[in-house]
């Protein structure tokens, strides 16, 4: 048993690499796409089918006054609720 565990440690370790490989160039790609989201002067929002906010740019934190880091994983409809009732919207009165 301690030969077959001996012969799959340069494997684990090749598969490792590789994995870490991929994340690297991963990370590399989504630096670059949030580069150009962030550059584009319209609020960008990226969800998924539910309407959970997977990523959002620049633009869209400026127009709800959000932090996009606060944002990501909430439901969209619940942003646009927020942005109703927020006291800079022309429709606020007091």
């Amino acid at each position: 048993m301690g030969i077959w565990c001996t012969n799959l440690t340069p494997g684990i370790s090749k598969m490792t690499e590789l994995n870490n490989q991929q994340i690297g160039h991963l990370r590399n790609t989504i630096t670059k796409m949030e580069l150009v989201f962030n550059a584009i002067d319209e609020a960008v929002i990226w969800a998924n089918k539910k309407g959970t906010i997977q990523w959002c740019n620049r633009a869209f934190d400026e127009l709800i006054g959000v932090p996009h880091i606060t944002l990501i994983g909430k439901n969209i409809l619940e942003i646009f609720e927020l942005m109703k009732i927020r006291p800079s919207d022309s429709s606020y009165e007091n």
